[in-house]
């Protein structure tokens, strides 16, 4: 009997031995299978991010290329309009001073004014854009919005104001903010 007992116990104790021995080889399967999913996923990761980086920097090459295009089209456009928005108001105002001009030619003088400073317009924006993506961070400051809203009806609108009779009645204050103007 104490024999027998000693032999089932032993034939036991190994068969709990060898069923924790198939688990631990499994863990280990598990575990071998689990490192090399990471360094798969690390090696894709890091190939990504390497991607990514050089798209980045083509991107920014990119985007510089742009704005020194837009800020070189903007200056050359600049100019020309300029002048002929010029010739256009010393036009009008020498006819309207009294030399005969037929009504015709003064509103075709005023379309050149308006298309010329609708240009200069398009092109002060595209130089604000340009100026503005170059900035790291964009400077604000107080702006007086009075003043600003003036030098829009005055530079900008008073050709449409004229042309439909309009009127744009202004606050006498305007609070002051932060930004830029």
């Amino acid at each position: 009997g104490l024999t027998q007992q000693r032999i089932a116990r032993t034939e036991a104790a190994l068969q709990e031995s060898e069923k924790l021995r198939r688990e631990l080889q499994e863990e280990i399967e598990i575990r071998k299978e689990v490192q090399w999913s990471l360094q798969n996923t690390s090696t894709v990761l890091a190939r990504r991010t390497t991607e990514l980086q050089a798209l980045t920097d083509e991107l920014k090459k990119r985007n510089q290329e742009l704005d020194a295009f837009a800020h070189t089209v903007a200056h050359d456009l600049k100019n020309p309009l300029s002048g002929v928005t010029a010739l256009t108001e010393l036009l009008l105002e020498t006819y309207a001073q009294g030399k005969p001009l037929e009504a015709e030619s003064i509103k075709r003088l005023r379309m050149v004014n308006r298309a010329g400073q609708q240009a200069l317009n398009i092109i002060d924006a595209l130089l604000l854009l340009a100026g503005v993506s170059r900035q790291q961070q964009v400077e604000k400051q107080r702006v007086n919005m009075a003043g600003v809203l003036n030098k829009v009806v005055q530079q900008r609108l008073v050709y449409l104001i004229e042309e439909y009779q309009g009127t744009i009645t202004l606050p006498k204050t305007w609070p002051m903010v932060e930004g830029y103007a």
